[in-house]
């Protein structure tokens, strides 16, 4: 996973990918990669609002959450295709807590990637 984000996420539907020309349904960050995750830090909210606000009653009714659905598919316009930089699958804290020569590395090299 090195270099990538691992993220789990799931298609919408086609009937949803239609009426709200979205690709993707929801999001859920378990380790984020620095190009990702400061790709997200300069997204203008103002900009976010305006785009999708009007979308946010209708994704609720279908119950898609608004905010993850904002993130993802704000991030799939951005890099295109997350199966093609992130890693989609669950990731247990134990598995990273196992990995203590990688955290000490990254906490040498000022944070994580």
């Amino acid at each position: 996973t090195r270099g990538r984000s691992v993220v789990q996420y799931h298609f919408c539907r086609g009937g949803h990918q239609r009426l709200f020309g979205i690709r993707y349904g929801a999001l859920q960050w378990k380790v984020w990669h620095r190009r990702e995750a400061l790709l997200l830090a300069s997204l203008d909210e103002a900009a976010l609002a305006e785009r999708w606000r009007p979308l946010e009653a209708g994704l609720s009714k279908y119950n898609l959450a608004p905010d993850e659905v904002t993130l993802v598919n704000e991030l799939f316009d951005r890099v295109g295709a997350l199966e093609a930089v992130c890693e989609r699958r669950p990731t247990t804290h134990v598995e990273w807590d196992d990995d203590t020569a990688a955290v000490a590395a990254d906490a040498a090299s000022g944070g994580p990637r």
